[in-house]
């Protein structure tokens, strides 16, 4: 686990820290799936591995869908985290919310409006979003 930190470290070294948590969280479900797998087949149960591999096949297919809206926003908040234009502190308007970005998590946004925080989801805001220019 910290192998894979360090190297996600030195991999990605100007990406936010949410970024390479979510990255390293995948990548170990992946590493550790493959462990098993692979010892299951080490002793024998080569039929067993493969049936589990299948079952854990559709009952991902059935997370995902169940999760699709929260898949959505993650990824959206990816492209947002990566973007070189959508930063805290940007003056942005994101469908009927214009206001200063405060913080750009994984799965949301928040703004500063007239001294509220307004927090949207960042899949309505990767649709159609606006660097505002400063006057």
């Amino acid at each position: 686990m910290l192998g894979v930190r360090a190297v996600l470290r030195r991999a990605l070294p100007g990406e936010a820290p949410v970024y390479r948590q979510f990255v390293g969280a995948i990548v170990l479900v992946f590493l550790w799936f493959a462990v098993g797998l692979s010892f299951l087949s080490i002793v024998g149960l080569t039929l067993v591995a493969a049936s589990l591999g299948t079952a854990i096949g559709f009952l991902a297919l059935g997370v995902s869908y169940a999760l699709s809206g929260m898949i959505a926003d993650a990824v959206a908040g990816v492209y947002l985290l990566r973007d070189p234009d959508f930063n805290p502190g940007d003056q942005i308007r994101a469908g009927d919310t214009t206001g200063e970005v405060s913080a750009i998590e994984l799965r949301k946004t928040r703004f500063l409006v007239d001294g509220d925080v307004v927090v949207r989801a960042n899949a309505e805001i990767e649709k159609n979003w606006t660097k505002l220019s400063a006057e």
